[in-house]
């Protein structure tokens, strides 16, 4: 959507024209997103931190679902996420779980002063919808306690974070899913350098062997058979 929203001398606009401004923005980056880079339930600037024994604490990041980009809102920066509930309860036994990031939108309100009376002016502040955000959930996806514990199953179509061990005292450790990361253009670049740099040393090899061989089936045809 490229729509230009255009606001004319004297024209009585209406909410839903100065709506239309945000609700275009939004699709033209959804297009780009969608058509360009389109990375399916992956993570991006995700930041884990480890406040306490027993939760976890998510910075500002986004997550790519296809042509949306969900966002945490620096407001509500870091999300704590608490794990007591998930400690295996028997000494000895570990577990791992999956924390799953997950795609909502939400309607924020805020105080508006609203119009009663259009002769006087006269006002009320009121609650009203003023803001529609993508923001991120968190889910964590509960595994099995064990000595020797295995990490859960994440569905197909479920954006793992991290996996987290855990121990009936606390976190053991964090492992960081970059499976399901966003890779930037700059480690796209780095990593097709190094293919094109093994690539041409493929193709050096290759053609030495071809001029190798070419060599050896000229040599063998003075070489004389075995029955003389």
């Amino acid at each position: 959507m490229t729509d230009i929203i255009e606001f004319n001398q004297d024209e009585i606009s209406t909410p839903d024209d100065f709506t239309a401004v945000g609700t275009d923005a939004r699709k033209s980056e959804q297009d780009v997103v969608g058509g360009a880079i389109a990375y399916p339930n992956h993570w991006a600037q995700l930041a884990i931190s480890q406040p306490t024994a027993v939760t976890l604490a998510i910075n500002t990041g986004s997550l790519w679902v296809s042509n949306i980009v969900y966002t945490i809102d620096p407001a509500d920066a870091p999300i704590i996420i608490n794990l007591q509930p998930y400690l295996p309860v028997i000494t000895g036994y570990e577990k791992w779980v999956a924390v799953l990031v997950n795609g909502a939108t939400s309607v924020v309100n805020d105080n508006r002063m609203m119009l009663t009376d259009a002769d006087t002016g006269q006002t009320v502040q009121q609650s009203v919808p003023k803001y529609n955000r993508l923001t991120i959930n968190f889910v964590v996806q509960d595994g099995l306690p064990s000595p020797t514990p295995l990490q859960p199953v994440v569905p197909a179509n479920q954006c793992c974070l991290c996996y987290v061990q855990l121990s009936n005292t606390g976190i053991m450790q964090v492992v960081t899913r970059n499976t399901w990361r966003v890779k930037t253009l700059f480690e796209v670049e780095g990593r097709v350098t190094v293919l094109e740099g093994d690539m041409s040393n493929v193709m050096a090899r290759t053609a030495t062997l071809e001029s190798d061989i070419a060599y050896i089936m000229g040599q063998l045809r003075s070489i004389p058979r075995p029955e003389l």
